[in-house]
């Protein structure tokens, strides 16, 4: 596997760009070097450029890429943007590792299919543009800005969540 660190000055992030087959050794030797790299720049930011990765890891060995990371001394406080493309073959492993880190309450991390959503996700002035939600469009697992639910009670004519009530 081949990995290439940058500096992006303007994010005060770091970017890893990968190449090739990444299995479980592989995957070691990337975050530890992704570790040494930030900590020289002292950034908490990274985007992770997945998109030319050939994934050989097990269901076994993707689930437990959280708690890996943890022993890895991955800080639970960086924020970590994935680009990788959605209809590669190994797509689900990506999605399956960002729902089980999410659920571990492990790190500040999204999933995306577009490297300039994931370059804004990034960027500390936008933080609360991503928590209103109006990033959500470029977010790869969980898709377009959600809406409230619009329940309707046509026996009274009330519409609830989203719209106004008429009675």
């Amino acid at each position: 596997m081949r990995l290439e660190l940058e500096y992006l000055e303007q994010l005060h992030a770091s970017r890893a760009t990968l190449s090739g087959a990444m299995r479980l050794l592989e995957y070691q030797e990337m975050v530890q070097a992704v570790l040494a790299e930030m900590s020289a720049r002292r950034t908490t930011g990274i985007v992770l450029d997945l998109r030319e990765v050939a994934f050989s890891l097990s269901f076994a060995e993707t689930s437990g890429l959280p708690d890996l990371n943890l022993k890895l001394g991955v800080p639970l406080h960086y924020r970590v943007a994935l680009v990788y493309l959605d209809y590669s073959a190994k797509a689900a492993g990506v999605r399956l590792y960002e729902v089980i880190a999410g659920n571990r309450g492990f790190y500040a991390q999204k999933l995306f299919t577009r490297y300039a959503a994931a370059m804004q996700w990034l960027a500390p002035s936008l933080e609360r543009d991503v928590r209103s939600g109006t990033l959500d469009g470029d977010l790869a697992v969980h898709g377009p800005a959600r809406q409230h639910p619009v329940v309707g009670d046509e026996e009274n004519c009330r519409f609830i969540g989203g719209c106004h009530l008429q009675q």
